[in-house]
């Protein structure tokens, strides 16, 4: 998560950073790069106010708020929901 503008941040090596991380996920809340670049370069990418791509479907056990209230054929209904599992080390 990068929450600051400082010149070490804008200029980082991304290919390099992308080989070392684990998980290449970025999420810029200070709008430091281009989601296409980002993307291109293999990251999960996220910029604070700026539509850099659908949102993966985060949904409470139960919740059916977010999703259609009429599924057809081929589509997710509320018990069907993908849910986002994220394992970060402690």
């Amino acid at each position: 998560m990068i929450v600051t503008e400082w010149n070490e941040f804008k200029a980082l090596d991304k290919p390099q950073l992308y080989r070392l991380m684990h998980r290449p996920i970025v999420i810029d809340g200070r709008n430091l790069y281009e989601a296409e670049e980002m993307q291109r370069l293999g990251f999960t990418y996220r910029a604070m106010g700026r539509g850099s791509g659908p949102a993966p479907m985060v949904a409470a056990t139960g919740d059916d708020t977010s999703l259609p209230q009429h599924a057809s054929d081929g589509e997710k209904t509320a018990g069907e929901s993908q849910q986002l599992h994220c394992n970060l080390p402690q």
